[in-house]
């Protein structure tokens, strides 16, 4: 993908330096395609920066409270697996509307909807842990109801200093591991996904972009 979107932006930008401009038809289409790509990505990226941050201690801040720290964090994690799951459907649905024509319609369509069950299947536990209290409060668990028990007691009670530090731990390791955990998941399920769209989107290992309105097939790229 990287090869492909490099191909085809360094004729733009050699334009650009001549304070220029290279519209080309298929510029939509490779928009959709490469940025389609690009989101994706970037979801995963902040899948794992939940993680890095999840592992950290919060600001030595009177301002931030240790629950309310890790249940930003966990709320952060929760709505980036529903964005990953969002961009995915629709990267896939956007690659059946460009591509999925002709002849080969129904193999197309049979492969996106075997893949939109799949996502379905995967994220679904997470996304409606997420649903179901995004609209009325942000998630929370027993353990970080105790943790926030705690952190509130501890505000009034010194002796109680340590035993939130403890929970805190607890509560954080645990999440940890499971942020970890549910993102190696996600990663092999992002390599099957895109081993079902790479052939979609490719001839003989290249990319390439769906015909244009004048009937014209834009060159293929490396994958």
């Amino acid at each position: 993908m990287v090869d492909f979107a490099a191909d085809y932006m360094t004729p733009a930008i050699e334009a650009k330096k001549r304070r220029e401009e290279l519209p080309r038809p298929t510029d939509s289409a490779f928009a959709n395609v490469f940025y389609g790509f690009t989101e994706i990505s970037g979801a995963l990226e902040a899948l794992l920066l939940s993680r890095v941050l999840i592992g950290l201690s919060p600001p030595r801040s009177k301002l931030i409270k240790k629950d309310d720290y890790l249940k930003y964090l966990i709320n952060a994690y929760l709505q980036e697996v529903y964005i990953l799951e969002q961009r995915l459907s629709a990267y896939a649905r956007k690659v059946l509307r460009m591509y999925g024509r002709g002849a080969n319609e129904a193999a197309y369509t049979a492969t996106i909807n075997t893949l939109l069950s799949s996502i379905s299947a995967r994220f679904s536990g997470i996304t409606n842990t997420r649903g179901g209290h995004v609209h009325s409060r942000r998630f929370s668990d027993e353990r970080l109801d105790f943790l926030s028990g705690l952190t509130l007691i501890g505000q009034y009670k010194a002796e109680f200093a340590a035993a939130v530090d403890f929970e805190f731990k607890m509560v954080q390791v645990k999440w940890k591991k499971t942020i970890s955990d549910n993102n190696i998941a996600t990663q092999q399920f992002l390599d099957y996904y895109f081993d079902a769209i790479f052939p979609l989107v490719t001839r003989s290992e290249k990319i390439f972009l769906p015909p244009t309105g004048r009937g014209k097939t834009a060159r293929e790229h490396r994958a």
